[in-house]
């Protein structure tokens, strides 16, 4: 059985591949631009957009360790055919080419640091405002309690309640979304929101550099613009 990868490229090499000054060499390369800096220079697809070990999953879950990174692998190949396909044939997509793509940029999009770092800051955001309105319900924290063997009266969970809500506001109890959040995180939703691009309130463009323009990628590939807020790159996301 082959051991599973340790170096997870975020932006896949296919992808990094075509943006290469020779896409079909062994060990194409790409010009990379440091923001910090402003230097560049050229490296290796390879060596490009990697984190080792990214999305493997911690021991002791039920899950494989390894499930997350075979199964964007699996979009990966099956959005490179269709682009190819795209790209040799220059026709409209089948439905289910279509989907590919889409289910590919959906993930690519949530997929990078800063798309992990996103769902972290939401889903923690979320799990806070659950939380203190939560604590502020004495009668649901009432029922909570009487289901532990630590309920002793109704007077003793309403201490604890209202313990549990001033530490929590003093923030000595957080509430944290972990790595293995945010790696099984960048799935939820996503065929559905594939599904949304792939309908007719979407239309699909394809666009060719002329001449000797090229495209440029960037670490994070999925680019959002709302026409209506030019001031404002993003917009909502995939609402937009």
């Amino acid at each position: 059985m082959a051991s599973e990868p340790k170096r997870h490229h975020y932006v896949p090499r296919f992808l990094l591949r075509r943006f290469a000054e020779d896409p079909d060499a062994k060990r194409p390369t790409v010009w990379s631009l440091n923001k910090k800096t402003g230097a560049n220079e050229r490296r290796n697809v390879e060596n490009e957009a990697v984190i080792g070990r990214y999305y493997q999953l911690s021991e002791g879950l039920e899950l494989p360790r390894g499930v997350p990174e075979k199964m964007l692998s699996d979009v990966e190949g099956v959005a490179a055919a269709a682009i190819r396909s795209l790209e040799e044939k220059s026709r409209p997509l089948p439905f289910e080419e279509r989907l590919a793509v889409a289910l590919f940029i959906v993930l690519q999009r949530k997929r990078t640091p800063n798309g992990r770092r996103y769902f972290k800051f939401v889903d923690e955001f979320i799990a806070r405002l659950a939380t203190e309105v939560n604590l502020q319900d004495s009668e649901s924290w009432g029922a909570a309690m009487q289901t532990i063997d630590e309920f002793e009266s109704p007077e003793q969970a309403e201490h604890e309640r209202l313990e549990t809500l001033r530490a929590f506001r003093e923030g000595r109890v957080t509430v944290e979304t972990t790595p293995d959040g945010e790696i099984t995180g960048m799935f939820l939703q996503a065929v559905e929101v594939a599904l949304v691009l792939t309908g007719e309130d979407f239309s699909w463009y394809l666009l060719r550099p002329e001449g000797s323009r090229r495209f440029i990628l960037g670490d994070d590939p999925v680019a959002f613009f709302d026409p209506s807020q030019p001031e404002k790159p993003g917009g909502l996301g995939f609402g937009t």
